[in-house]
């Protein structure tokens, strides 16, 4: 192979590969199903309580009106000072309480 043709194949390896990046890159970027591991640890919020600056509330919940009765607050149970809320309905359609296994 000569000079001209190794650049060529060359570019055309770069090329593959980074168009392989972009495709990897996007397949990255899509949302996925994924379960859980682990068990949450979760409350409910009491209608008019202050939260600590510590509780993570989204935009999205925020701008529904949240906090508000019927939520939740979760908390890591590897850092409790991790915590944030679930909305109402979220809530419902994704946990159940866990039986202690005594």
């Amino acid at each position: 192979m000569n000079e001209e043709e190794q650049k060529a194949l060359d570019y055309h390896e770069a090329h593959k590969r980074k168009r392989e990046a972009i495709e990897s890159r996007a397949d990255r970027m899509k949302f996925k199903k994924y379960t859980r591991k682990n068990i949450a640890e979760i409350r409910y919020f009491i209608s008019g309580e202050t939260l600590d600056k510590k509780v993570s509330i989204s935009q999205a919940d925020s701008e529904n009106g949240s906090p508000q009765y019927g939520d939740m607050i979760a908390r890591n149970p590897m850092n409790n000072e991790d915590q944030w809320l679930i909305a109402e309905d979220y809530f419902i359609e994704n946990f159940e309480l866990k039986e202690d296994e005594d």
